[in-house]
């Protein structure tokens, strides 16, 4: 009795013995999980969720100058009917991605993470109206500055101010500081020491 019950008791441990050694390697072989599939998607929600993102900023100060008269015969300036202004404003300009756009392709055999990202873009250029400065400041009653005159202005300060950031790198700024930090955002899942990232 005592002698099958110990019997007994050995192959039960032997069945799981086997079974815990052999379920693993049954299942990488009959249910494979697809991980490159799984961390994409992962990785691509993350940065759905993100949404429109600015991975830089800069502050510019344009500055504009308002110069008109009444003239005679279409030439010749009249007396005392010039109005002049000049003046500045600060601006913000953000620089950065719509990362719902943005595709990742991670490879695990090769051990690799591959974003594509789309071209940056200025997302906002905001005008401070309470950095104004009047350099110069003559009106004349004679030649008002109308409404339309002082919208088109701004406007003009605001493109001014987006090709002044432009011309000193925000957009090269936003894409180093994008692919920081995607790299630091995946890295959480897919450690730098095991994979390599690339940008294209």
């Amino acid at each position: 009795m005592k002698k099958d019950r110990k019997n007994r008791i050995i192959f039960i441990l032997s069945v799981l013995l086997i079974v815990s050694i052999g379920f693993p390697i049954i299942k990488e072989h009959f249910f494979p999980e697809n991980k490159a599939e799984v961390s994409s998607q992962a990785v691509k929600l993350r940065l759905e969720d993100m949404g429109e993102l600015a991975t830089q900023e800069a502050y510019v100060t344009s500055v504009n100058t308002i110069d008109k008269s009444q003239k005679l015969f279409g030439s010749f300036q009249i007396p005392f009917t010039q109005t002049k202004y000049v003046y500045s404003y600060d601006c913000q300009v953000k620089a950065g991605y719509d990362f719902s756009k943005i595709t990742v392709h991670v490879d695990d055999a090769k051990k690799t993470v591959t974003f594509h990202l789309p071209p940056c873009k200025i997302l906002s250029t905001e005008i401070d109206t309470d950095s104004l400065k009047v350099y110069h400041e003559q009106e004349s009653v004679f030649t008002p500055v109308k409404l339309k005159e002082s919208n088109e202005a701004l406007q003009k300060m605001k493109e001014d101010a987006q090709t002044q950031a432009i011309h000193n790198g925000i957009k090269k700024a936003a894409k180093e500081n994008a692919q920081k930090m995607l790299k630091a955002l995946v890295a959480q899942m897919l450690p730098e020491d095991e994979y390599t990232y690339a940008f294209q």
